[in-house]
């Protein structure tokens, strides 16, 4: 028999314009062929245009020895025609009827992507809209567990549970996929008019580190670490339990035979990686040592929220059972909505997210040169014990995180949608509000942006610089805020609202403001001065705000402020793993060698400044705890050579720092004084070759800023860098800078990477 991976069945779409690969399993060792037929909407094209249509594409392949093959797909053009995808060996034959292509999206994430189109304003579009026959969706098991499966595995699947293809026209069926992924599809659909694809993977009360790969908890101790302080933790040996207890309690039956019904599944699952066999012992992953970590940044006292055990938030288990199984699957990009299980941990959701489009990009083909991937503000909700500002920081790292995110990145604003629930007191929705219309508009309008359309914008606005004016601030905005109509405010209102200022005594007021000339807003309170700083929309509960874009998008809530901004809080950037990020020693035993300094890095910062006038001191975490940024303060930059850095000696984590499998550094860092500044990269390998990168420019910009280097463009050793520094001019003579994080990526792990544990 012939069986391809679940994705392939009839009404699906395939994503136009990029070469893909078909793939399942077939008797081992023989020969199948592929064969896609194009077939005309009507005879008259198929007449005038015959050479178009009929057998368009032939490809062979031969089985493995387990029976594995992938044929590849070619680039196909986007059509409302349909196609015939036939796959055949010596004895069997599958057909795959009324193929489309199109664009396809993955939706992804929990409630709010979850939530139905039955029980949202979505149920309106059903009975207006039309060509719904080209909107097709892939729809998963909402908890991805079938009856074949019934338990979680802790392996990646090659199979989703039950899963179909179903086309926009199939009402009776349509009510229950996502309605913000549905919005979204028929937005794009009126805009783009090509087919469109859905894949709707999202699951409700799932935490993200469900949706990571367990490779990934595993290698990062700061992530594992925090799942198991939530108690959310399951190692293999005790991964089905609570299933296999509550079986015996609810049903009477022995535990054997519970363990039966939940044990760990392990299907086929060589169509999930290339070159992986299945059931074959994996090789094991190269293991760096790692130093040892103190515990997460997210405190016992900081995570108020609820903690209840559910066997789909075990590490890996919506990646296994809903990601997986579409490995290698061509996308034009990623919907998530998510971070309601998570929303009292943003430092830990900030370095989940990264980790999470990283598999993104390794488990599809991206249809551009780059994955998009769109996600959305939360809505406000009253959480349990949550802070009245607390949203408003989870917010605001999600805002940071469209910056700092190595993917094409569009964000989405909600917080004007009203809060309106479903009224059935039967099904409790509290954190699923029924506008989910508008959510995928704006998010088909972010998409469009993102493809290349002109004149659409790519994210949500935002401020980008502060400048003061007698006792007033004036708040600049990025250009697709203001182009094609300006800065503006919803019909019928004339009020300026959501605005707060404050003075010396840190006491927030509401402020006066007013829109200039569509492009800037100025802000004001005729009792205060000299103002020290302003928010925007700033809390949890944050509606009464009314600031649009011209593209019609909520301006995100912001905060700014003169001093250490607040604008951005401060991320993580010295703790590490495998090298990916800076560290200094929190201890040094008495009987380790003794080096020149004096003063250890757990009271003196890694950072130094080498020549010039300048000094580092710590940015102090606020509201959450979380790691100190570095403030090098300077005078004289103009005239005199500026120079700093890390010590690369026994101060350092892993001296002499290792460079080799990494391809890129990433600074990401704050300017607060408002001036253009320039950066040089300096870079010294062990037998004294020096490296010197091309200036760049950090700019004038109130956004966190993330500088870029090649490193596989450095002409010395990568292996033994023995000096790291950059050299600093500023016009300005005297200012500062803020150091968020230094952060190596691109790891290969084939390269060659001996790592020594100095008494750790």
């Amino acid at each position: 028999m012939i069986k391809l991976a679940t994705v392939f069945r009839d009404g699906m779409v395939l994503q136009q314009g990029v070469v893909s690969r078909l793939y399942g399993f077939a008797p081992e060792e023989s020969k199948v062929h592929l064969s896609i037929e194009r077939q005309a909407l009507d005879e008259a094209s198929a007449l005038e245009n015959a050479s178009r249509y009929g057998i368009i594409y032939e490809e062979d392949d031969v089985t493995e020895r387990d029976g594995y093959f992938q044929i590849k797909l070619p680039a196909l053009e986007a059509s409302f025609d349909k196609y015939i995808i036939k796959v055949s060996s010596t004895e069997y034959e599958i057909i795959l009827q009324d193929v489309l292509v199109g664009e396809v999206w993955l939706a992804a994430g929990q409630d709010n992507m979850a939530q139905t189109v039955r029980e949202s304003d979505v149920d309106q579009l059903l009975d207006k809209a039309i060509n719904l026959e080209n909107i097709r969706f892939f729809q998963m098991n909402e908890n991805g567990l079938s009856a074949s499966t019934p338990s979680y595995s802790p392996y990646p699947l090659g199979e989703a549970a039950d899963a179909f293809w179903l086309r926009g026209n199939q009402v009776h069926l349509v009510k229950d996929v996502s309605a913000a992924a549905f919005s979204f599809a028929w937005h794009l659909s009126q805009s783009i008019n090509v087919p469109i694809g859905i894949i709707n993977a999202a699951c409700p009360g799932t935490h993200i580190h469900s949706w990571l790969p367990r490779e990934v908890l595993e290698k990062d101790p700061i992530l594992k670490s925090h799942v198991r302080e939530l108690k959310l933790y399951r190692d293999d040996d005790t991964w089905n339990l609570e299933s296999i207890e509550r079986t015996v309690k609810e049903e009477g039956l022995s535990e054997e035979e519970a363990f039966a019904r939940h044990r760990s599944v392990r299907p086929q699952t060589a169509a999930l990686l290339d070159g992986r066999q299945p059931d074959a012992v994996e090789s094991s992953s190269t293991l760096i040592p790692r130093p040892q970590v103190r515990r997460t940044m997210v405190h016992k006292r900081t995570v108020p929220l609820l903690r209840v055990f559910d066997p789909k938030n075990q590490p890996g288990a919506m990646f296994n059972h809903k990601l997986s199984p579409l490995v290698g699957m061509a996308l034009r990009g990623v919907l998530w909505l998510h971070g309601e299980s998570d929303v009292d941990s943003p430092d830990f959701y900030s370095r989940a997210l990264e980790e999470l489009v990283a598999s993104f990009k390794e488990l599809f083909i991206p249809a551009d040169e780059s994955l998009h991937f769109i996600y959305a503000h939360l809505q406000s909700y009253l959480y349990r014990d949550l802070g009245p500002y607390d949203l408003a920081v989870f917010n605001e790292m999600l805002t940071r995180c469209h910056h700092c995110l190595d993917v094409s990145c569009g964000l989405v604003t909600q917080y004007d949608l009203p809060l309106d629930y479903q009224k059935d007191e039967s099904v409790c929705l509290a954190l699923t509000p029924w506008a989910k219309l508008q959510l995928g508009a704006r998010m088909a309008l972010i998409a469009r942006g993102l493809c290349g359309e002109e004149g659409v914008s790519t994210s949500a606005p935002e401020p980008v610089s502060l400048e003061q004016v007698g006792n007033k601030w004036m708040i600049n905005f990025t250009d697709s805020a203001v182009q094609g109509g300006g800065l503006r405010l919803p019909a019928g209102e004339t009020e300026l609202k959501g605005f707060s200022i404050c003075g010396e005594n840190r006491v927030f007021i509401p402020a006066q403001a007013r829109i200039l000339y569509g492009v800037r807003v100025l802000v004001w309170h005729d009792e205060i001065d000299n103002p020290e700083s302003l928010t925007y929309a700033f809390d949890n509960f944050n509606s009464h705000a009314n600031l649009y874009g011209s593209n019609g998008l909520p301006v995100v809530p912001f905060r700014l402020d003169l001093g250490e901004s607040l604008f951005l809080k401060p991320t993580p950037w010295a703790d590490m793993d495998q090298l990916e990020q800076m560290i200094w020693k929190k201890s040094i035993d008495d009987d380790e060698p003794r080096v020149k300094k004096t003063d250890w890095p757990d009271k003196e910062n890694l950072w130094q400044v080498w020549r010039g006038r300048g000094k580092f001191s710590f940015l102090e975490a606020r509201d959450i705890d979380s790691w100190k940024g570095l403030c090098l303060e300077y005078r004289n930059a103009d005239d005199r050579i500026l120079e700093f850095g890390p010590y690369l000696d026994y101060e350092s984590a892993y001296p002499p720092l290792n460079l080799e499998p990494f391809s890129r550094m990433n600074l990401i860092l704050k300017n607060p004084d408002h001036r253009d500044k320039r950066l040089i990269l300096r870079i010294e390998d062990a037998n004294g070759v020096k490296y010197e990168a091309s200036p760049q420019i950090i700019k004038d910009d109130f956004r966190d800023q993330n500088l870029l280097w090649r490193l596989d463009e450095i002409t010395v050793n990568r292996a033994q860098i023995v000096r790291l520094s950059f050299q600093l001019s500023d016009r300005g003579g005297t200012g500062a800078i803020h150091f968020h994080r230094i952060r190596f990526s691109g790891f290969d792990p084939s390269v060659e990477f001996a790592l020594h544990d100095y008494g750790r």
